[in-house]
């Protein structure tokens, strides 16, 4: 807030020439206000009401405003709410005869630039002006300069995550990849991780595991879960019949030769729950760690029942094909035992819908 003083007029310090409105309903205010302005190279126009100032603006673009709080129609500080002024493109200069320092403080939090007193000296009604067209132009080159990063940031962002798709299209290509080379030594095994991924998002969604990153995961180490087999012999891999106790123990082994095959791969960090821990069981008699309950990584959890639902729905050499509804059952069996009970309710939820959705389109 300022009080007015006798000085002379200054020359302008700073502000370029700008477009100036001076409302007043006092002519003599209003005319000495408009011609000292206008000597110091701005132009002026002058208002004697809120109306009149208002179709000025709508007429006009203004850089400031000089107003007086009390006019014959409206308060001044009305044109406070113009939208050129929350725009920061206006300043406006409040001044007031009378007001004190609750109305003072009320105009300068609404947005005005300068509160100064009446009577007004030529040269405080430039170096009002001046200072809050200063303020202005730092207004709006900050708001220009936060543009500007926001623009930046933005299309840095969308930069990066182009570049994050196309790395991970890279990395499925080389999980395929990977999975792939299973096929080499075990001719179901590539199919099997193909379904097995499928089926293992769709349970995972149904139990609402919607986070993008342990969904990728989950695929990956779905596609991934046998790597360790590579490791396998082919004497005991490919063996026609069963396999003898000690045949059993090096093929349990497979997911801690997978796990330590893909551990210096950090992009397949998330993926190794389930490739370590694919044979664990909830009630903690599984393998290779013994875990139970939650203390099982949950796409681990996830990827079980799914690698017993294919594996039943196909097949294998060993055993016929079940349908739908027998390998529902022998989830339903195993919960609590093999599988985590929250997850199997809600497998049996959503893949009986899709069985009764199914039922009814044929």
């Amino acid at each position: 807030m300022r009080s007015s003083s006798n000085r002379c007029p200054k020359p302008v310090g700073g502000a370029e020439m700008a477009r100036v409105l001076v409302v007043d309903d006092e002519p003599m205010v209003r005319d000495l206000s408009c011609s000292v302005l206008t000597q110091a190279g701005h132009t002026a126009v002058g208002a004697d009401t809120v109306a009149h100032a208002e179709r000025e603006l709508c007429d006009s673009p203004y850089d400031a405003i000089l107003c007086d709080v009390n006019l014959t129609d409206r308060v001044g500080t009305v044109l406070l709410d113009h939208q050129s002024v929350a725009r920061n493109q206006t300043a406006v200069v409040v001044m007031s005869g009378s007001a004190g320092l609750p109305v003072a403080m009320d105009v300068i939090h609404r947005g005005a630039y300068d509160f100064v007193a009446k009577p007004l000296a030529p040269g405080e009604i430039v170096e009002c002006v001046d200072s809050a067209l200063r303020k202005r132009d730092d207004r709006l080159r900050e708001s220009a300069r936060k543009a500007e990063l926001e623009r930046l940031v933005r299309d840095r962002t969308e930069e990066l995550t182009r570049a994050l798709h196309t790395t991970e299209r890279a990395y499925d290509a080389t999980i395929e990849a990977l999975g792939a080379a299973l096929d080499l030594r075990d001719t179901e095994t590539q199919q099997h991780c193909l379904n097995v991924a499928e089926i293992s998002l769709r349970i995972a969604r149904a139990h609402g595991i919607d986070d993008a990153t342990t969904l990728r995961d989950l695929r990956w180490g779905a596609l991934l879960h046998d790597i360790g087999k590579i490791g396998i012999p082919d004497s005991i891999l490919r063996k026609p019949g069963p396999l003898t106790a000690e045949e059993r123990l090096i093929v349990n082994t497979h997911p801690m030769l997978g796990y330590r095959m893909i551990s210096a791969v950090s992009f397949l960090g998330g993926a190794s729950d389930v490739i370590r821990h694919h044979h664990e069981r909830y009630d903690g008699s599984g393998y290779p760690d013994g875990l139970s309950g939650t203390g099982i990584p949950i796409t681990a959890r996830v990827f079980s029942i799914a690698d017993t639902v294919d594996v039943l729905t196909t097949g294998r050499v060993y055993q016929a094909a079940r349908s739908d509804a027998q390998v529902r059952a022998e989830i339903e069996r195993c919960s609590g035992s093999h599988f985590d009970p929250d997850i199997v309710r809600s497998f049996v939820a959503a893949f009986g819908r899709e069985e009764r959705t199914s039922h009814e389109r044929t």
